[in-house]
């Protein structure tokens, strides 16, 4: 049997801390004790996935993904992710069921970790979860766009989307809207020390990456 070495046993005890830190943020939630500012920062420096409901999602082997993932709408039919959040009421019961913590925008939700919405007069972008997060503007929203506010606002990075394709329907063949290249409107708002990549066949406005090239940034 190969010898653990001490970095490897404080690497593991890291992790075993990390672990217990965050199943007890889940407990503090279903508690209603919901302290957003802890996750400020929290995950600095590390990769995160950001999973879309395009119908590539499906294509992806998100197994091959060891690091964060931060799930959106309805796909965590797909893959439990690290973390989760989403926009619409209607995916509330969903969400209950996940055992990870959830994020939500706005108020009157009975699951999650609630941001209040900003209005894109007030800010383009937030950094800041516990003042708001900006889901969209005029008439075009994003989830997505969200959600890299809120990986931003965890430390995350480089942040890469996977099944945010802005075309078709969704993965489950729902239908979506004909307007989803819009949403590079918000896209082109990401900040520039904003680290993200959309993986192809996106037709986001951010650089691409290769499912391959994430894997291996791991």
């Amino acid at each position: 049997m190969q010898e653990r070495r001490p970095n490897d046993a404080l690497a593991l005890m890291a992790l075993h801390g990390r672990m217990r830190a965050m199943q007890g943020q889940i407990e503090n939630q279903r508690a209603g004790r919901l302290k957003l500012g802890a996750f400020r920062g929290w995950n600095a420096g590390e990769p995160i996935l950001i999973l879309g409901n395009g119908p590539s999602l499906l294509t992806y082997d998100l197994g091959q993904w060891r690091g964060l993932s931060l799930g959106t709408n309805r796909s965590h039919r797909v893959h439990q992710s690290t973390y989760h959040m989403a926009l619409e009421q209607k995916y509330e019961a969903g969400l209950m069921k996940l055992k990870c913590p959830v994020f939500v925008a706005g108020t009157g939700w009975r699951v999650g970790y609630e941001c209040p919405i900003l209005s894109a007069t007030v800010t383009t972008f937030s950094r800041d979860m516990e003042h708001g997060v900006v889901i969209g503007k005029g008439t075009v929203g994003s989830v997505v766009f969200a959600a890299i506010q809120l990986a931003a606002y965890m430390g995350a990075s480089p942040i890469y989307l996977v099944g945010v394709d802005l075309a078709g329907p969704h993965f489950d063949g729902t239908p979506a809207s004909k307007h989803l290249t819009r949403q590079n409107e918000l896209f082109a708002l990401v900040p520039k020390d904003v680290e993200v990549y959309a993986v192809p066949p996106s037709l986001s406005v951010f650089p691409k990456k290769e499912w391959s090239e994430v894997i291996a940034c791991q």
